[in-house]
């Protein structure tokens, strides 16, 4: 029987002071059924200064950070989509 190779999964998402939200939506990608190892989170962030940071690496997320004269959820999304392994 053949091995099934799993392929790593990255979730994109752009941050900005999203302490209030991001602690759900980085649970529930945590909660998935798949091997976790295998999921690639990151954050394209515009200069957060609440505790978004805290909560990205309680998940094992990778931030990258943007930046100020370039801020926006498209670009911030983007330039965090380069850094994908998924």
């Amino acid at each position: 029987m053949a091995k099934i190779i799993l392929p790593t999964i990255t979730v994109v998402t752009p941050t900005y002071n999203s302490g209030e939200t991001l602690d759900r939506c980085l649970s529930l990608v945590r909660k998935q059924d798949y091997p976790q190892n295998k999921i690639d989170i990151i954050l394209g962030d515009g200069g957060s200064t609440d505790n978004t940071f805290e909560i990205a690496k309680k998940y094992k997320a990778k931030v990258v950070k943007i930046p100020s004269d370039k801020q926006h959820a498209e670009y911030n999304r983007g330039v965090a989509f380069n850094q994908a392994k998924g």
